[in-house]
């Protein structure tokens, strides 16, 4: 829970979570767009297995070590990408940079 309150707060995300942090994620990560979307994707699960934990789902502790070894490398790949960029990208560039990359 706690590294997800960092991943949470460093994005500034408080609704749609799980969209949201995973797009944000995704953004915020250098790559090609392929790993982008790899990087998305796997975002969204580490945050099921958070979600289905809070929420009283019944998860296997194999399934929560995976969940905590996750978060734990989103939080260090999100923080390190902040320190190169000298700056945490606010959640309006994000969106912005979203909308940019949208197809015509």
């Amino acid at each position: 829970m706690l590294l997800w309150s960092g991943i949470e707060g460093l994005l500034s995300v408080d609704a749609e979570l799980s969209r949201r942090l995973a797009l944000y994620a995704a953004l915020i990560i250098d790559g090609w767009p392929e790993e982008k979307v790899r990087y998305f994707d796997q975002v969204k699960n580490a945050y099921g297995i958070r979600s289905r934990a809070v929420h009283g789902g019944k998860t296997k502790l194999e399934k929560l070590v995976e969940g905590y070894h996750m978060a734990s490398r989103i939080l260090a790949d999100l923080l390190a990408r902040c320190v190169e960029l000298g700056r945490v990208p606010t959640p309006t560039e994000l969106d912005h940079l979203a909308v940019k990359g949208m197809p015509t």
